[in-house]
């Protein structure tokens, strides 16, 4: 939530990045998207819209990650996630739960800290997926009822 991309290059010491690619705080104060929506209730093109500006958001911080050279650099590691939240590693829920690549953000931070300090960032670094829009969408109908 800091720009790891930015702040990473004001240090020499390993780093082990814990974000989400799509920050719900980032998303209201600094892509200023998403505020009406947040996909309950909107029709299917709206949707898909969305999902593919929220989709070019994440390229966008995974690119960000990656010409800083933060992920490249030997000792680091980072465990990016695809929820819409904020500050997801404070939660225990969140801290045991949340997967990217079948490890767990707890395991991807504790392989880290154990590992050597050169250790191959690409052992430690763990990217999200893009979203994508199930092939059965909910009908007006469905929206209405949950609400």
């Amino acid at each position: 939530c800091l720009f790891p991309n930015v702040s990473a290059a004001w240090t020499d010491l390993p780093i082990f990045v814990i974000n989400s690619a799509i920050d719900s705080w980032q998303i209201a104060n600094v892509w200023r998207f998403h505020q009406n929506c947040r996909w309950d209730g909107c029709g299917i093109e709206r949707t898909r819209r969305d999902v593919g500006i929220t989709n070019y958001m994440i390229r966008s911080f995974v690119q960000d990650l990656n010409s800083s050279g933060l992920i490249s650099r030997p000792g680091n590691g980072a465990f990016i996630v695809t929820c819409n939240e904020h500050v997801a590693g404070l939660g225990l829920d969140a801290y045991i739960k949340y997967v990217v690549n079948g490890v767990s953000m707890r395991d991807a931070l504790a392989q880290w800290w154990v590992a050597p300090i050169d250790s191959p960032t690409q052992d430690h670094v763990r990217l999200p997926c893009e979203l994508r829009i199930p092939d059965t969408h909910p009908s007006e109908n469905d929206v209405k009822e949950r609400a």
